[in-house]
């Protein structure tokens, strides 16, 4: 009897020790995450960029909607019903966006925009599964449409900070727009997930003579839309207006850009060292998102 009651005891204090050691660890997790230590995947990592398909439904007036097609080169925003992977989102903002990909369809018979879709432009705090915004890019010129995808699988693999991703099948009213990649933008909610604090300046290095005055061939490696959108053909000849042919280089290289810009036809500024004056920097300092 005697030795029965002290198993139990022993038995008591083993369970109390690791109900103590327990709740220890518990309270350690969560100061080190509120600490930043431990990364918490956002919910939107699987509701949003989880699925092979993202599936994207645009349900906009269609005034509206033909409006800010006609007067896309000013990316102007237009409200929208969003259908993401089956959860619909009301009066979200939706515009155009791009460079150089946005002047070459301008300039073209086509309107397969790539656009930018913003939740909380209308509605103040409204996310997308925790999402504020994210981008979907119709990969001009990328006959693959792979290479933007690769570039950002090989960014996670290799532990290096980046944006979420996945090809989306885009509606809009109804009608296929075809295969799109949509793309985390770097905004707060990026900041969140990856620093767990906003309050910093965030920076989008790009390039600063982007546009429609910039040498380039837009109608090169041009893939065939999917979705049944034919591909664009620029009017008038092989050049699209506001773009020149490129200068001959009498085969010499290309010259290397020296104002902290991209070259002609970049889509990314120059992180090349010049000196130390910040101003020199146009393409990372007057781009703060």
């Amino acid at each position: 009897m005697i030795i029965s009651k002290k198993i139990n005891i022993i038995v008591a204090v083993a369970v109390a020790f690791a109900l103590i050691i327990s709740i220890t660890f518990v309270i350690m997790g969560n100061i080190r995450e509120a600490n930043g230590d431990i990364k918490v995947e956002a919910e939107y990592a699987t509701k949003i960029f989880g699925t092979d398909i993202i599936s994207i439904e645009i349900i906009a007036d269609e005034d509206d909607w033909q409006e800010m097609l006609n007067n896309a080169i000013s990316e102007p925003f237009i409200m929208a019903d969003v259908i993401v992977n089956g959860q619909r989102f009301k009066n979200v903002g939706v515009r155009p966006k791009g460079n150089s990909s946005l002047t070459q369809v301008a300039s073209s018979n086509s309107d397969r925009y790539s656009f930018r879709l913003q939740f909380d432009e209308y509605i103040k705090d409204q996310t997308c599964f925790g999402l504020d915004g994210f981008v979907v890019n119709n990969m001009l010129g990328d006959n693959t449409y792979m290479k933007e995808y690769v570039s950002y699988d090989l960014m996670h693999e290799v532990g290096v900070d980046a944006p979420y991703f996945g090809y989306a099948d885009i509606k809009v009213n109804g009608e296929s727009w075809g295969l799109y990649l949509a793309v985390e933008l770097y905004n707060e909610s990026y900041e969140q997930r990856v620093f767990q604090e906003s309050s910093g300046m965030l920076y989008n290095v790009k390039s600063m003579d982007m546009g429609k005055d910039q040498p380039g061939q837009p109608g090169e490696n041009i893939p065939t839309m999917p979705g049944g959108h034919q591909p664009f053909s620029p009017p008038g000849g092989n050049s699209a207006p506001g773009f020149n042919q490129p200068p001959s280089t009498n085969g010499n290289k290309m010259p290397t850009p020296k104002d902290g810009k991209g070259g002609p036809g970049s889509s990314g500024g120059s992180l090349e060292y010049i000196d130390d004056n910040s101003e020199s920097y146009s393409a990372i300092f007057s781009n703060v998102v």
